[in-house]
């Protein structure tokens, strides 16, 4: 009769156990869920924070350069030296930007400045018909970041904007 009684607790505890592993595993599927979504909200706050870190810089090259405009209003030359250097600071890798500003016959080269193959040229005309060119290097020797991006590009457009608004005075 021993042997019964073990043998329906044996059964008892294997029931049991079995459950156990059951509920064991319902937790581990529900910790994988909560995972998943962490780890898709952490991209999601990597992305999100890189993307206003160039919102960041764009911005505040913009306010620099507007700050520079407003404190060197009565020297155009020196204004324009400086919006030169300013200008690399706007983009993802300002290390390896440099730029090259044309005004009227004058000409402005950003500090290091460097040409390379891989540039963006914008030009516009002011009020008064002169021709400003934005010539915008990124010297990249290995080649991994050879391009602009779109918002760059937008910049660039918007000094040009900016540099026409000086002019038209």
């Amino acid at each position: 009769m021993n042997i019964n009684l073990l043998s329906d607790n044996n059964d008892f505890k294997h029931e049991i156990f079995i459950e156990s592993l059951k509920e064991a595993n319902d937790q581990i599927n529900d910790l994988q869920v909560k995972l998943d979504d962490y780890k898709w909200l952490d991209n999601a706050l990597i992305e999100r924070t890189h993307l206003l870190d160039k919102r960041d810089r764009e911005l505040n090259c913009i306010f620099k350069l507007i700050e520079t405009i407003k404190k060197n209003k009565n020297n155009y030359n020196n204004v324009f030296q400086l919006i030169a250097n300013i200008i690399p600071e706007g983009f993802q890798n300002p290390e390896l930007m440099s730029v090259l500003l044309k005004i009227k016959n004058l000409t402005f080269n950003s500090v290091n400045f460097s040409q390379s193959s891989n540039y963006h040229l914008s030009k516009k005309n002011d009020k008064n018909g002169n021709e400003i060119t934005l010539q915008v290097f990124l010297n990249d020797k290995n080649n991994m970041n050879n391009f602009f991006l779109s918002e760059e590009i937008n910049l660039i457009n918007h000094i040009l904007d900016l540099l026409c608004l000086i002019l038209g005075k």
